[in-house]
């Protein structure tokens, strides 16, 4: 299945992109943070940085390696001090363009550097699915429904794409629009944040 770009959060990025301002993406998971982000970058060979067992995975040198951008996942489990210093060198090094991915808020020990640089934040506001995405999303899987339930399907998963996920699943399954399908999709997107969380 190939990536539905979300428009909001596509001309987002092209923002930064064109004035290379470091970004913030914040929302809880299932939005599609690491989808877009690796969508957006799948031809511009960025570097990878990801937050394991509360540090950094690794800390190239940008000096070094030669690369622009670095894109950081994970952010909201980063608590080793060595690699927050590290974040916060990179953000303020010249000719480096940095992808922070977190669920929740941007964390404190950055709020300062964010106001000074400008960030370009992107939030679960801009990741919302509306009825054109949900209806290309649903053709990609195969499943062809009417305008009609393609609407309520947008209103009862309120854009969110793991229950956009859910529903395709259910209907694409024989289950028609009803209370009880709204009740299992929550159902299971509940079981779904249980297991991430």
């Amino acid at each position: 299945m190939d990536y539905i770009r979300v428009p909001a959060v596509y001309e987002k990025l092209k923002k930064a992109e064109s004035e290379y301002r470091h970004v913030c993406i914040m929302a809880s998971a299932g939005w599609g943070k690491s989808a877009a982000v690796r969508h957006f970058f799948k031809y511009k060979n960025p570097v990878n940085l990801y937050v394991i067992d509360g540090k950094l995975t690794e800390m190239p040198n940008p000096h070094i390696s030669r690369k622009s951008i670095y894109i950081i996942d994970d952010l909201q489990k980063l608590e080793d001090n060595e690699s927050i210093g590290y974040i916060r060198d990179l953000l303020r090094c010249e000719g480096v363009w940095v992808i922070l991915i977190t669920r929740g808020m941007l964390p404190g020990y950055l709020a300062d550097i964010e106001m000074d640089l400008d960030f370009v934040r992107i939030t679960e506001r801009d990741f919302y699915l509306q009825k054109e995405e949900i209806a290309l999303y649903f053709e990609s899987l195969g499943v062809y429904v009417s305008e009609d339930t393609l609407g309520k399907v947008c209103r009862e998963s309120l854009g969110y794409p793991r229950a956009v996920y859910c529903y395709a699943n259910r209907i694409e399954a024989g289950q028609n629009m009803s209370k009880e399908l709204n009740e299992s999709v929550w159902r299971d997107v509940f079981r779904y944040w249980d297991e991430v969380f």
